[in-house]
């Protein structure tokens, strides 16, 4: 984020990145769903209304695109991180808000998403600017079981694991959870990264991973036109058969993206 001193620089540098892809990938397969599946083009039905939303598949897209525009303009307006943070958590509770108040409708370009995003890139800023992930390599190799623990306490005992994804999945009595899972999971992260700093097949992949994501759904829905007459995934059995095509399809994709 802090590569680019002039806001209009990061600005096209990331419609470029994200926006372009999203608006591209969105435009393609509900083109392709709305002539052969008859789906409405770009709106969806929420509480009996009609609101307009691009396609909910690449929610994540939009999101990353509105956060990083807030984060950086926070970021200009103070130099004090925890001054930014008290401003981030000010924004994520406001987003917590309207999930509970508004539900799913007026979640235009997914923006509620983008604030409770927030945080995560606050957590990566703190530590980079504290400059400890040079020198505490230990202490975050230990987050990577850590996350593993939390998962199977949480299930355990029942307990909500909270969740953002093209729809709310929590509300005020899940926030410090939240808190806690983008806490543990960006150090996860962080410790991964540490572990492997250099991987041919994470590069492989990190680098093809989003046009592959963008490109499946699409590819998918054409497929489903001719395979759902002869497999229909109601049980494990013809779910593993379907899997299977779809990575003998797939995998020569791969390489024609990364080759290109």
């Amino acid at each position: 984020i802090f590569h680019y001193k002039e806001f209009r620089l990061f600005f096209l540098a990331n419609v470029k990145k994200l926006l372009i892809p999203f608006l591209t990938f969105s435009i393609i397969n509900q083109l392709i769903r709305w002539t052969f599946f008859n789906e409405d083009f770009f709106f969806c039905v929420e509480l009996g209304k009609r609101f307009f939303f691009l396609v909910e598949l690449y929610w994540f897209l939009a999101a990353l695109f509105i956060a990083k525009m807030i984060y950086y303009l926070i970021a200009r307006l103070t130099t004090n991180i925890w001054i930014g943070g008290g401003i981030i958590m000010i924004l994520f509770f406001c987003a917590v808000y309207l999930n509970g108040r508004h539900v799913h409708s007026y979640n235009y370009f997914h923006w509620h998403n983008a604030l409770c995003n927030l945080p995560f890139l606050w957590i990566g800023q703190v530590f980079r600017n504290l400059r400890t992930l040079d020198n505490a390599g230990g202490v975050f190799n230990s987050f990577i079981p850590l996350y593993v623990i939390l998962i199977l306490v949480y299930n355990l005992m029942r307990l909500d694991i909270p969740s953002y994804t093209h729809y709310p999945h929590f509300y005020w009595q899940q926030s410090h959870s939240y808190f806690i899972f983008a806490f543990v999971g960006t150090m996860m992260i962080i410790a991964i990264s540490k572990l492997f700093p250099s991987n041919r097949i994470l590069t492989f992949f990190g680098k093809n991973s989003l046009t592959v994501y963008g490109v499946h759904f699409s590819v998918l829905a054409l497929l489903q036109l001719g395979l759902i007459y002869f497999i229909r995934p109601s049980n494990y059995f013809a779910a593993l058969v379907f899997w299977i095509m779809c990575q003998t399809i797939f995998t020569p994709e791969w390489f024609i993206l990364d080759f290109s």
